[in-house]
Order: C-alpha cells, then sequence, then structure tokens
C-alpha cells in the first residue's frame, strides 16, 4: 500500500513542477508576457497479466507468484507553437538501450515528436518484471509483455498527443480572455 502512495505523490510532484516550469521561463522572456502550452498527463497500468521473471534479484530464478502492488508508467506531454516533448516513467528496473531506442522511434511515428524530445526513464523498481536490462535470455511469457509494455506505451503517448489541454500560462491575462480566445468559450475545461 505504501509503494501505490509514494508513486502517487511522485506523480502529482512532475505535474506541480511542470506547472512551475513555463512560469519560470516566462521571466525570462520580457518581449512576450504570455506563455500557451498544450498539456498533457497521464498514467497507465503496466502490470503483468500472466507470470513472469522478475527482475532486481540474482537469486529470483522463479515466475511471479502474484501482485503486491501494480506497475505503472506515467507520461507528461507538452507543447507549444515551436516546441513539443514527451516524458515517460516506468516502473521497471532498467532499460536496455535497444528498448529505448525503439521505444523512441514507434513513439515518434505515432506522435511525430523528434526522437530528441522524447524522454523514458525507469524508476529502478526491483518488484517488476525482466525486460533484458541484465538478462540475455527470457521466457516468451516475458518476450510477451516486453512486445505489451510497447504497444501501451505507444498507444497512451498518441492519446496525450491528441488529448493535451491548452494551458494559458500567463500573468497578463484573465481566465476568461485566455479561454474565450484560445479555446472559443469560457468553459472549455482548458488550465488557464
Amino acid at each position: 500500500m505504501h509503494l501505490v502512495i509514494k508513486r502517487k505523490i511522485v506523480f502529482k510532484f512532475f505535474i506541480v513542477l511542470l506547472g512551475f516550469t513555463p512560469g519560470l521561463l516566462m521571466g525570462q522572456n520580457s518581449s512576450n508576457n504570455k506563455t500557451f502550452v498544450r498539456l498533457g498527463a497521464s498514467q497507465i497500468n503496466i502490470t503483468p497479466e500472466q507470470p513472469v521473471i522478475m527482475s532486481g534479484y540474482d537469486a529470483r530464478k522463479t515466475p511471479s507468484t502474484g501482485i503486491h502492488d501494480s506497475l505503472f508508467a506515467s507520461a507528461l506531454f507538452f507543447s507549444d507553437e515551436q516546441d513539443k516533448a514527451l516524458l515517460i516513467s516506468v516502473d521497471i528496473i532498467g532499460f536496455p538501450f535497444a528498448f529505448v531506442d525503439s521505444i523512441k522511434k514507434m513513439i515518434s511515428i505515432k506522435t511525430g515528436l523528434s526522437v530528441d524530445n522524447i524522454m523514458v526513464v525507469a524508476t529502478h523498481d526491483h518488484g517488476g518484471p525482466a525486460i533484458h536490462t541484465y538478462e540475455d535470455k527470457l521466457p516468451q511469457a516475458n518476450e510477451d509483455y516486453i512486445q505489451t509494455l510497447k504497444e501501451k506505451l505507444v498507444k497512451r503517448s498518441g492519446e496525450l498527443r491528441d488529448n493535451g489541454r491548452l494551458a494559458c500560462i500567463s500573468g497578463a491575462l484573465h481566465k476568461k480572455t485566455c479561454r474565450k480566445k484560445y479555446c472559443g468559450s469560457n468553459n472549455c475545461g482548458s488550465i488557464c
């Protein structure tokens, strides 16, 4: 239970941090006091649906026998008129370079983002499945999990890009002005 609470706190911390970043950058540009950013945040359960070999302890030789805590991938997408970026954090012990390279290419094709603007990080969780971070050979159940993990990350990345909300980050504009001008109504559900 404590691990689930810890993950929720970390996810909320990233959301708060994301909220402050544009405000800090805005102060550096005195000629334009308005910043409009499209934001998306998401979390998806990536817990294996079948027993798999676990990573993190060399003495662990048998597949998992149940679920103590669910595993998640969290993602933050943000863009302005010029730049787009995606940060994905996954409850895995680590990633082999080949996994990161392939997932970034797949996400780039799905979203149109440059691979240079996609960051995939692991939380270094010792309670997750093995995905060739330290293991050369894995059973088919793990290979199936790796493929499912890639599919989930790519699908969620596309959804974030498509469903990001307009965020008006500006001290100069009133909320109603922001919503009406950039969303078409005062009630668009945007973050202003």
